[in-house]
């Protein structure tokens, strides 16, 4: 068996390869850095919102609560019974949170400064 011997060629025929660069780029200006922020902003919010009113409907759809709850019938009308007062009436039709409103309510439905009467039906709002 014989061998054979190769050899490289000599330097000065060797093809010379450009030597890599350092290339510095300079920053965007501060106008475009604040664009591009804004712009990313706006697209975060807009999934964020998305996905908020998605989540809501599907929620709706599966049997969830609703967003706005339903109204509630209430009484329409009240006998006023002895000892009865605006405020106790109030109290009566709203166990729970401040009844002012109510009464105010009550008292603009029927006719504000009247005394009440035992057998007065009173109108609810």
């Amino acid at each position: 068996m014989a061998a054979a011997m190769v050899t490289a060629p000599p330097l000065e025929t060797q093809p010379m390869l450009p030597r890599p660069r350092l290339v510095v780029v300079a920053s965007p200006p501060p106008a475009v850095i604040r664009r591009r922020r804004v712009a990313v902003a706006a697209a975060l919010l807009a999934v964020f919102v998305l996905a908020f009113l998605v989540v809501g409907r599907v929620a709706t759809v599966l049997g969830g609560t609703p967003a706005v709850p339903a109204h509630r019938p209430g009484p329409t009308s009240y006998l006023v019974q002895p000892g009865d007062t605006l405020w106790s009436i109030a109290r009566s039709l709203q166990p729970e949170g401040d009844v002012r409103p109510l009464v105010h309510g009550l008292q603009d439905v029927n006719g504000g400064g009247a005394g009440l009467s035992v057998g007065q039906v009173l109108m609810v709002p």
